[in-house]
């Protein structure tokens, strides 16, 4: 299949995704599945991931992994594959490869700090959400991840200003809330 073709579908797939059309989505990549082509498979091994097949992401994450050993996307998703089968050790690997291949991957870095805060590793949880938050600042989920880790260790005093933070990024709207 011509390579124009296969960006052509990709794109096609992506637009099926955008529209929260998942199975089109996967039956359209299954069609142009190519060797030469990391990015098919990352995208299926996603939708797997978020279907929870778990097989299936693994086999085509790992696929896109040696077809594009850069990706910190791919890396990523392999780490959070690796937390569904409950593989904290190797889930940490993965995320500190990402990190190693793309210091402002934030979402690899908020995993980091989630899996030591449930392993009560309060420095080092401390550590990744702080590296978390001096990429985007602004960031809800960092700044309430930051605040229940020290209310948790019992610095309430500093806790009170990130649970200030978070609630910045809340509003309703329409009688919806709303994370900004």
């Amino acid at each position: 299949m011509p390579t124009i073709s296969i960006k052509s579908k990709i794109n096609e797939a992506t637009n099926l995704i955008k529209n929260k059309e998942i199975m089109k989505a996967v039956e359209k990549l299954e069609l142009i599945k190519d060797q030469n082509n990391p990015e098919v498979y990352f995208l299926l091994g996603s939708l797997y991931l978020n279907l929870k097949k778990i097989d299936l992401a693994k086999k085509n994450l790992q696929l896109a992994a040696s077809l594009d050993s850069k990706n910190p996307r791919v890396f990523h998703n392999l780490g959070i594959l690796k937390l569904l089968e409950n593989k904290n050790d190797e889930a940490k690997s993965f995320f500190k490869e990402v990190y190693s291949k793309d210091p402002n991957y934030i979402n690899s870095l908020i995993e980091l700090g989630k899996i030591y805060e449930d392993e009560n590793n309060f420095n080092e949880a401390k550590k990744y959400y702080f590296l978390a938050l001096k990429i985007e600042n602004n960031n809800y989920t960092v700044n309430f991840r930051i605040a229940k880790l020290l209310h948790n260790n019992y610095y309430f005093k500093e806790a009170s200003e990130y649970y200030k933070k978070s609630i910045g990024f809340i509003r309703f709207k329409n009688s919806k809330l709303e994370i900004i």
